[in-house]
């Protein structure tokens, strides 16, 4: 049955009427039994004719919308917070780092209209966190193809500039070593 509900989902957005009272419904999901709210969420990004972005009231409920949307929207992203420790110069956490990245990244590329809807699944906490300007994120951008020779000082350069950590053995992302003529990076 659960392979039957994406095809439910898609005849009730093709709907006109029920596909627009769905989207009159969005930001209104507090008083939907929490169960169902996965179900209703896929609905309505499956109406939505435009992004669509799921507000949690906490990284908990974001991470259980999540997990359940996933079954109806694979392709549904997850936004972390960032987890920055109360002591001065902190850094925030490399893996939610890389991927709040990789999801500004996928929202900067896809179109706005006339596309797929696209899914978020964020927090409250996470639209005060400060992103990356678009234009900047694509000046930190570096491209490497095999076969392709490339200016060692420059690319160690680059890595500097955006933040990655020169260590002596890589092991978590954001971090880069040199070991003879190989540069080995997590991105």
């Amino acid at each position: 049955m659960p392979e039957r509900l994406p095809d439910l989902l898609d005849a009730i957005a093709r709907e006109p009427a029920l596909a627009e009272r769905l989207r009159a419904l969005e930001g209104a999901l507090a008083h939907v039994v929490e169960h169902a709210q996965p179900t209703l969420c896929a609905a309505i990004a499956r109406a939505a004719r435009r992004r669509v972005w799921f507000v949690c009231a906490s990284a908990r409920a974001q991470e259980a919308l999540h997990n359940e949307l996933t079954h109806w929207q694979p392709d549904a992203l997850y936004f972390p917070e960032l987890d920055i420790a109360p002591v001065e110069g902190a850094l925030p956490d490399p893996e939610a780092v890389a991927e709040r990245l990789g999801v500004i990244q996928k929202l900067a590329a896809a179109p706005i209209k006339n596309a797929a809807p696209l899914v978020l699944v964020l927090t409250r906490a996470a639209l005060s966190d400060e992103v990356v300007d678009e234009a900047e994120l694509r000046k930190l951008e570096l491209h490497l193809a095999r076969g392709k020779k490339v200016d060692r000082e420059a690319l160690l350069k680059k890595l500097g500039d955006a933040g990655y950590e020169h260590v002596p053995q890589v092991t978590a992302r954001g971090q880069y070593a040199i070991r003879g003529g190989i540069v080995d990076v997590f991105s």
